[in-house]
């Protein structure tokens, strides 16, 4: 048996997070490990056929968890109960939590003390010994209702009407309610569900599973999420689902700025910014380029002399365009006209392109690529969704 306290704390990792609208048909049970059953996984303890096989591949590819037996972390360890002080680890890689806060008496010199104080500095916990609240208990393991309220919180769930659970009256009722109407639970009893088991201990299979649903959507919607810093740096970074999404950036330095996106293995997958001064501009991370996936998991930064900070928004953020519009510097927008041809002018001094793409990300064609000022019309091809803008001035768009 592994000690619960062997999460790895190491390389916090700094993702995004939002809610599936999946309602998946039963409620978190105990699962059964399949013996002798093949294993792919990144895990020895959970096989392909491992209820939550799923859950924790996800889990484990996207930063949040590295497993459970340091230094080989060849293990997950599904069945083993979650502690409180490994589920503000996992809060705190998911949901991308850099600010610190208040130390409570007993995470002093913890393995988790700086994940438990950013989860306390965001709002998601407020401590176990109300009212005083002076203690965070690390080492207990998390309950089911327990579990609904850091998971309430820290996805910012709106509140829900009662959802028809017979034992959740007490602290954690309005909690419960919110995840479930989310669709990250639908009871702990199958096939009634009519239960949810508040006081229930949480499995690390389970918390893989509710975090995968809590966090990864189907139809390419996320919680935007910041990272910031400043000086030359290389930070995790993942879409949920590994979708197209937008990309806000800002640099207040006088000099160099630089991003790149990188792959899991740190290869170079294609530049996002580049300025000499200061800069601000929306960029956009690929669902793919010529059909080809383009799984972007780090972006590395140089920033010579300023801050800088990146923040990740679903495409549905972006502006739209049908007839008309104007902006400045670089921007995504989305293409909702149905005119075969486009009017653009430009009246900066450097690059100005216009690229379009699919509605997955996937790029299509170099609409305009000009050397300063611009004023002309070029052919829109079908298909095209998405019109990627680089210009270092101001700029219009009109179709007929």
């Amino acid at each position: 048996m592994v000690a619960l306290g062997d999460e790895e704390e190491s390389d916090v990792r700094r993702l995004p997070v939002f809610l599936t609208a999946t309602v998946l048909a039963a409620g978190l049970l105990l699962p059964t490990l399949v013996l002798g059953a093949s294993q792919s996984g990144p895990f020895d303890d959970v096989p392909d056929p491992h209820n939550f096989a799923r859950d924790v591949e996800w889990l484990a590819e996207s930063g949040i968890t590295h497993g459970c037996n340091p230094p080989e972390n060849s293990l997950f360890c599904p069945d083993d109960p979650v502690t409180r002080g490994q589920m503000a680890a996992f809060l705190v890689r998911a949901l991308h939590l850099t600010a610190e806060g208040p130390s409570f008496d007993d995470t002093q010199g913890h393995l988790f003390e700086r994940d438990i104080s950013r989860l306390a500095a965001a709002g998601i916990t407020r401590g176990c010994n109300p009212p005083e609240n002076t203690m965070f208990c690390p080492d207990e393991a998390v309950t089911r209702g327990q579990m609904a309220a850091f998971l309430g919180r820290g996805l910012e769930l709106p509140s829900a009407s009662d959802q028809g659970f017979f034992d959740t009256d007490g602290v954690f009722h309005d909690d419960v309610n919110r995840i479930a109407a989310a669709g990250i639970t639908v009871g702990c009893n199958p096939p009634d569900n009519s239960e949810f088991c508040p006081d229930d201990v949480v499995t690390r299979g389970q918390m893989a599973a509710f975090l995968h649903r809590g966090l990864e959507r189907d139809d390419g919607e996320f919680a935007p999420f910041t990272i910031s810093g400043s000086g030359n740096d290389v930070v995790g970074f993942r879409i949920p689902g590994d979708v197209a999404a937008l990309v806000d950036i800002t640099y207040t330095g006088t000099d160099f700025f630089n991003v790149d996106s990188l792959d899991r293995d740190h290869g170079y997958i294609e530049n996002l910014a580049f300025a000499l001064d200061s800069y601000q501009g929306r960029r956009m991370v690929h669902g793919g380029w010529f059909g080809e996936p383009e799984v972007v998991r780090h972006l590395e930064i140089d920033a010579d002399d300023g801050n800088w900070s990146i923040t990740a928004r679903p495409m549905s953020a972006a502006r739209q365009f049908g007839t008309s519009l104007r902006g400045s510097g670089d921007e995504i927008v989305i293409y909702a006209g149905s005119s075969p041809t486009m009017t653009s002018t430009h009246n900066g001094d450097s690059i100005f392109a216009i690229t379009g793409y699919f509605g997955t990300g996937e790029y299509n064609d170099l609409i305009v690529l000009e050397d300063g000022s611009y004023s002309g019309t070029d052919v829109i091809d079908l298909g095209i969704e998405i019109l990627d803008i680089e210009a270092d001035g101001n700029w219009t768009l009109a179709t007929p």
